[in-house]
């Protein structure tokens, strides 16, 4: 029952009262503490919102207010007053003690898996230490959150208005205005041109979901305009343009993530809260220093998506970085939470979430060099909840400083709002492509030593910045080992396609580098050795490096079963049967997309039925009985499978390009159905997503000119390459 004595509600309503809906902007941001109300103006400084309090003004301005200046209707105005009451009931006072900077800690090169002999280079290593008290301790005494409205911010988005034809292909430009009060970014729509040298951007998409399975979009941003009006107007694009997809998939994903789990969400949210404040604080101290420049662009852009995701074409925008708990952020975390849940003791809401959240494998991947070196073939299939499968295919191009930046343009496969990939299968303008599949930790003892909200970074900007800034293999790696989090925990493949020539030596070193991370450590490792003697690197979720896999529990856990046994779990033995076969696209995407469980003599189990769909290389669980018995719960009847297909080879990759399936395995030699949301009996949320997913491969197109530099040198210099970096 509200209360309508209370002062900050009756303020509110006369407020609301007095002022025209379309000037929202009035309340500014306001800051309850019981009946004391305070209006306080946002503070700027280096084009960035330094002060957190400002987070309900943004909030309400942009994911609301655009609806009401389309249309002022009684109900939408039921609905503003609705919000509101529920913001004022969250109500925080937090004071933020501004300590500490990186700790890194340097360990001694770990055991090898292999010989010495089988080995080129030396790993890198980093070891974080222990943090001395729980993680609740990093959070002052003063902090008030409320029970009853705790993150609120994950109440689910505002459906946008606007509307279009599911096949309409629709282009905008991000033109620039600058007025006495600063620079402002405003959106055209295709056939309105900006002034000239005021485009910004230019953002180009098509929902081609039931055509493909998915959304295609392209951004890309002009020279002549500083770096962050760059990522602020290339975030603006993409936020308008896919405003749909990013509401569906927010209903489909987040929406609900902290219903019946307050007390983890308070836990979530201060720790999350810390981590902002402090990654905002090494900004300013190291505003020199180009990597910590481009975590700032990364909150620039994201700003860019959470003001287009409430885009109105008469609204203008002030570019910024904002340090907030919003829905576009909470996006970003998809990954990172997987490990966060165990951390704060996220408990499943029912039998189902259980199952859905045991320790399974999440992805596959395959490096492959055809017979003779004739081709470089690398492919990567995701593997989640079906509720996940809203797709949008990106290509990412900057008109950053091309020395600065080798990676300026980026595509990859990946998911509505999100700036990383997140699958990951990311290819660079560095000649470098990234894929990961996800490491499963066992031993959950490292998370309370080692995740802290100070002094890391989160997965998913550690790629997105590694996959701009570095040049070759080696380079990723040890940019991706900064500031680890110990969250997300994934054993990386980064494959330089500079060190390739077609039917030529493969080189001694630095083609291929791997990465694992764990809480409190990371280690990589040149695995170019492995590609020569064998002619193909698979990833399967269970670490390679012996000290990650011990230390994570995997070691142990392989001892006792074989299904998480390096080598020998039914994936490992499967494409170590199989990979022979892969010489072009067609072969690799005939393994890629194999699963045959009912017949295949490694997708057996003491089941019963005696086999499981989950032993495939692209796995179909929702076909196992739901009445069966199995030896694991993953190995059962769930919400998971593959979700697509992606492959490319040393001659798409000159253009950044590659082949894509939308949707879960079918047909192949086990005939498996398609994926039917009319005939499952999955129930999960599958908002704009297609009924039936069955599509066929196609390979992308870029409208925009894409070119991979380190390449172009490679062609046409004296056939030496840029990538040939060795360990110091």
């Amino acid at each position: 029952m509200l209360n309508f004595e209370n002062v900050k509600v009756s303020l509110l309503l006369i407020l609301l009262l007095l002022s025209n809906i379309k000037s929202i902007k009035g309340l500014k941001c306001w800051v309850g503490n019981g009946a004391d109300v305070k209006k306080t103006k946002c503070a700027m400084k280096h084009n960035r919102c330094v002060e957190y309090k400002c987070e309900i003004e943004i909030s309400i301005r942009h994911f609301l207010i655009p609806q009401m200046t389309r249309s002022i209707q009684l109900v939408h105005f039921v609905v503003l007053v609705s919000f509101l009451f529920i913001l004022l009931d969250f109500t925080i006072s937090a004071t933020y003690n501004r300590e500490g900077g990186p700790k890194v800690w340097k360990l001694a090169n770990s055991d090898e898996r292999n010989s010495a002999e089988e080995e080129s280079t030396e790993s890198d290593s980093s070891q974080q230490q222990s943090a001395e008290e729980p993680p609740l301790s990093w959070h002052s005494a003063s902090q008030k959150i409320s029970s009853s409205s705790i993150f609120k911010r994950f109440a689910q988005l505002e459906e946008p208005s606007d509307s279009w034809p599911e096949d309409f292909y629709r282009t905008i430009s991000i033109c620039s205005n600058h007025t006495a009060n600063g620079t402002k970014m405003y959106i055209k729509e295709f056939g309105n041109s900006c002034p000239p040298g005021n485009k910004v951007a230019v953002g180009r998409y098509r929902n081609a979901v039931n055509e493909t399975g998915w959304g295609i979009l392209e951004v890309e941003t002009f020279e002549g305009h500083p770096p962050e009006w760059q990522a602020f107007a290339a975030g603006l694009a993409e936020g308008s343009l896919t405003k749909m997809q990013i509401s569906d998939h927010y209903s489909n994903t987040v929406k609900g993530h902290c219903a019946k789990h307050k007390e983890y969400c308070k836990k979530l949210y201060r720790y999350l809260a810390a981590n902002l404040e402090w990654t905002d604080a090494q900004i300013d101290a190291n505003r020199g220093d180009v990597y910590w420049r481009h975590v700032n662009l990364t909150f620039n852009q994201l700003a860019g998506i959470f003001d287009g995701y409430g885009s109105d074409k008469d609204n203008s925008y002030t570019p910024r970085a904002i340090f907030t708990i919003n829905p576009i952020y909470i996006i970003q975390l998809s990954g990172d939470l997987i490990d966060l849940n165990i951390l704060f003791k996220k408990k499943p809401s029912s039998k189902e979430e259980a199952v859905g959240m045991s320790k399974s494998g999440h992805c596959s991947g395959l490096v492959k060099v055809a017979d003779g070196n004739k081709d470089l073939l690398v492919s990567h299939v995701t593997m989640s909840g079906f509720n996940a499968m809203n797709r949008i295919i990106k290509l990412y191009k900057f008109a950053y400083d091309s020395k600065e930046v080798p990676g300026h343009t980026v595509s990859f496969s990946g998911y509505p709002a999100a700036l990383a990939s997140d699958d990951d299968f990311t290819l660079t303008s560095a000649g470098l492509l990234s894929i990961e599949t996800t490491i499963s930790m066992f031993d959950y003892s490292l998370y309370s030593k080692f995740v802290q909200a100070r002094g890391q970074l989160h997965c998913w900007i550690r790629s997105y910045i590694s996959n701009q800034l570095a040049s070759t293999a080696h380079d990723w790696v040890k940019l991706f080992a900064r500031f680890n989090s110990g969250t997300y925990n994934n054993q990386w493949t980064v494959v330089d396609y500079k060190m390739f020539k077609p039917s030529q030596q493969l080189p001694e070193s630095n083609l291929i580098w791997i990465l694992e991370q764990i809480p409190g450590l990371t280690e990589s490792r040149d695995v170019t050795w492995f590609l020569r003697k064998y002619s193909y690197w698979p990833s399967y979720n269970i670490p390679f490096l012996r000290r990650i896999s011990e230390l994570s529990g995997s070691e142990r856990k392989g001892m006792e079963n074989d299904w998480w046994r390096w080598g020998l779990c039914p994936r490992a033995r499967i494409f170590n049967r199989d990979q022979h076969k892969v010489q072009d696209l067609n072969s690799l995407m005939a393994l890629m997309r194999y699963n045959d469980y009912k017949h295949d003599e490694f997708s057996r189990c003491n089941c019963t039925p005696p086999y499981t769909a989950e032993a495939g290389i692209s796995t179909r669980d929702d076909l196992n009985p739901a009445n069966g018995t199995y030896q694991l719960p993953e190995m059962g009847h769930r919400n998971y499978g593959s979700l697509d297909y992606k492959g490319t080879n040393s001659d798409l990759f000159k253009k950044l390009r590659f082949e894509a399936i939308g949707g879960p395995i079918y047909g192949g030699p086990g005939n498996l159905p398609a994926f039917d949301w009319g005939t499952t009996d999955i129930q999960k949320p599958h908002i704009g997503q297609p009924n039936v997913w069955r599509f066929d491969p196609f390979v992308t197109e870029w409208m925009a000119s894409v070119e991979v530099e380190g390449l172009k040198q490679t062609e046409e210099g004296d056939g030496s390459s840029t990538a040939d970096e060795k360990d110091e």
